[in-house]
């Protein structure tokens, strides 16, 4: 929904003030984004291939993708953890 909005209220604006140059680079990331996530979606959540993703939230990370590339690995091991320990205590 994000990216439909993306797509229906920003490029018609940053047409017009940044050109059509930027509008197509930001559709391009767009539909790249789109097959990763189409990708992503086939994955089994077991699969070692999403072992790097944190699965729990971290607020303090969201909108910042420095902090989330730089910290998601380590909170993913610690989210990880904490998921082991929680289904062993059970």
């Amino acid at each position: 929904m994000h990216e439909t909005a993306e797509e229906m209220v920003l490029r018609p604006v940053t047409n017009d003030t940044a050109g059509k140059a930027v509008v197509d680079a930001r559709n391009q990331e767009e539909s790249e984004a789109n097959e990763v996530l189409k990708q992503l979606e086939k994955l089994d959540v077991s699969s070692t291939e999403e072992a790097v993703a944190p699965t729990h939230p971290h607020p303090s990370t969201a909108g910042s993708p420095v902090a989330q590339w730089a910290l998601g690995p380590f909170a993913s091991l610690v989210d990880r953890t904490r998921d082991a320990i929680s289904s062993a205590g059970s």
